[in-house]
């Protein structure tokens, strides 16, 4: 297995608590709802984003086939009828608003390290097949 793609794994790994607050401090504070309902569809998100983020992160270490399946599979997950629907786009907002985090997170984590940009750069492949994983169902 790739280097940078193992360390990467272990970098996502260790800061995804605090990538996945973000996230959703970031859309909750994007929503024009009172503050009970915005605390809802925070622990809501909070919760959908638990739920697939093993998958997610075991995304990162696969190979690139297994990386496909596992992506595909999330992101039809994702997309699947649940108690309060998250529109295509709404997702596809927060995946990129994810990917953003992640990857000033990680610059900021390997800053002047040597190796920094290899990391990065498999950062950049990764969420190429995330977006290419939930393209089909932002269309739909």
């Amino acid at each position: 297995m790739d280097a940078d793609r193992v360390r990467l794994s272990i970098l996502v790994r260790r800061a995804a608590p605090e990538i996945v607050r973000a996230l959703v401090e970031e859309a909750a504070r994007s929503t024009s709802a009172d503050s009970a309902t915005a605390a809802e569809r925070r622990e809501l998100l909070a919760d959908r984003i638990a739920r697939g983020l093993p998958v997610a992160l075991d995304a990162i270490a696969a190979d690139d086939v297994l990386r496909s399946r596992l992506l595909a599979s999330l992101a039809e997950r994702a997309s699947a009828n649940e108690p309060v629907a998250i529109p295509p786009l709404v997702r596809a907002g927060l995946v990129a608003i994810g990917l953003r985090l992640a990857r000033e997170h990680l610059a900021r984590a390997v800053a002047g390290e040597p190796g920094a940009d290899g990391v990065l750069r498999e950062l950049d492949t990764y969420a190429a097949a995330v977006r290419e994983a939930i393209a089909p169902y932002v269309r739909s």
